[in-house]
């Protein structure tokens, strides 16, 4: 089947890349969740670190042991947010970030505790609100972005898909997971786990006639839809209404795919990743995802992306693989309780508990290095019609999908940012720290940076977001993180 076949229709329906670029100010995001948590030691820098110790009387930050739990997690006494200058490269996971550094930025001290930490917080990162039962208790930020006329386009500007989801899972058979994302209290929505079904439904129709013979399927399914709707003679007011309403839906859903179809017409000779093969480590397997999403990205299909590694609960059985030797042929679960040092520790298990620990700041060191990833893909790339590159105006973050760790009670939240500076988000290579939950009002939730993430990175004000009520301690975005100028 010929490609070009395809796309000499599709290409007269709205042109190039750059005549359906939507909002007047192009808008980005990418989150993404690493499940089980991580140490936020890995995000620290020696000028972090030195803040700190002075801080606690001259105690150092300790290079084992639990980090980031209640009487653990202490920056010290503050009054109020630190902003740190330093290398952001000598933080362990960070030594790679290269020139992005001066588009990055380190949070530090944000608590979720409304999430309820443990194992996973499914739903309740990005939403801060408490899943129950495996039902969301509100809609994620991803989702609000996503219906956002200022981040998708309205008309005939919008981007064909709302959001990509993607993630893996080490259970081949859970192909779809419902656990992180979600339109509105008990509504989930859809991850795919599957790098080749990621692959098919956000690259294929850009990259091969197949995937542009399934936009064409799919075009005449709608048709044969339209058609019966307006045949359908209703009985009553109630099912004329009923009848209006799917009739909406349907042309909605054409008007997306008539631009799918465009952007492939765009896409023609572009270089895309090449489809997924099966069977890669984790790693890897996340890797593809993150060229799948920066394709996405680059070429209009979404402006929203969340990305998961083993979020809501399916970390347990991961098997890292070769490349991070201790952790080889181990389930992550088993490693995860033998990941802090124990009182009664000696000899050979000091040693282990060193490179297991060792092992897993590599782990997450190429979760970052994923996501930078996109991060560089967006930088090489202009954005079309305005002034700065694409990653100047997408913001990337990535942070824990239950807090700090294993087991965790959800007392800090680290985070990495990049990009965003044409949207007003200060990065700069700083590292900004809130006064942890000790320090009592002077302390941030994460509900503030969704906040300000939620609001003037948008545009828009957003008021309050999430469900903490009377356990919120101060309404509001970020101010540190936003250039209001």
């Amino acid at each position: 089947m010929n490609r070009r076949h395809f796309l000499v229709g599709a290409a007269g329906l709205l042109g190039a890349r750059r005549a359906f670029a939507a909002p007047a100010t192009p808008r980005r995001f990418v989150f993404m969740l690493s499940g089980n948590g991580f140490d936020g030691r890995v995000l620290m820098t020696p000028e972090l670190r030195d803040f700190a110790r002075i801080n606690r009387g001259g105690t150092p930050i300790p290079d084992d042991g639990r980090w980031g739990e209640d009487g653990a997690v202490s920056y010290g006494r503050m009054s109020g947010p630190e902003v740190l200058n330093g290398d952001l490269t000598t933080a362990p996971a960070l030594v790679n970030l290269g020139n992005l550094a001066s588009k990055a930025c380190v949070v530090l001290g944000l608590s979720s505790r409304i999430t309820g930490g443990s194992h996973a917080a499914s739903h309740g990162v990005l939403s801060s609100t408490r899943t129950i039962a495996g039902s969301p208790g509100g809609p994620t930020l991803d989702a609000y972005l996503a219906a956002l006329p200022s981040v998708r386009g309205a008309g005939g500007a919008r981007t064909p898909l709302a959001a990509m989801r993607v993630g893996y899972n080490p259970d081949g058979g859970t192909t779809i997971a419902y656990t992180t994302c979600a339109a509105a209290a008990g509504r989930p929505l859809p991850m795919l786990n599957s790098t080749l079904a990621a692959w098919t439904a956000y690259v294929a129709p850009l990259a091969s006639a197949d995937g542009l013979a399934q936009l064409a399927e799919r075009a005449d399914v709608l048709s044969l839809a339209r058609s019966q709707l307006a045949a359908h003679v209703a009985p009553s007011a109630k099912t004329a209404a009923q009848v209006a309403q799917y009739r909406g839906a349907v042309d909605d859903m054409t008007q997306d795919l008539d631009r799918f179809r465009a952007v492939a017409a765009a896409a023609n000779g572009a270089m895309l990743p090449p489809k997924p093969t099966a069977g890669r480590a984790p790693l890897d397997q996340l890797r593809d995802h993150c060229k799948t999403v920066s394709a996405g990205l680059r070429f209009g299909v979404s402006n929203v992306a969340v990305i998961g590694m083993g979020v809501g609960g399916a970390f347990h059985s991961i098997d890292y693989g070769a490349e991070f030797g201790p952790l080889a042929g181990k389930q992550n679960h088993d490693e995860r309780h033998n990941y802090n040092s124990q009182a009664g520790d000696a000899g050979s298990v000091v040693v282990q508990r060193q490179q297991r620990r060792a092992a897993f700041f590599d782990v997450w060191r190429a979760e970052v290095e994923a996501l930078v990833s996109i991060a560089r893909d967006l930088d090489a790339t202009p954005e079309p019609g305005t002034s700065g590159t694409m990653l100047d105006h997408t913001v990337l973050l990535y942070t824990s999908d239950n807090g700090d760790g294993h087991h965790s009670g959800a007392s800090e939240f680290p985070v990495l940012m990049l990009g965003g500076g044409a949207l007003g988000l200060e990065t700069g290579g700083r590292t900004v720290v809130y006064p942890d939950i000790a320090n009592g009002a002077q302390h941030r939730q994460l509900s503030n940076l969704w906040q300000t993430i939620g609001g003037p990175v948008v545009g828009e004000k957003l008021e309050l977001f999430g469900s903490e009520g009377a356990t919120r301690i101060a309404p509001g975005p970020l101010a540190e993180l936003f250039d209001a100028s």
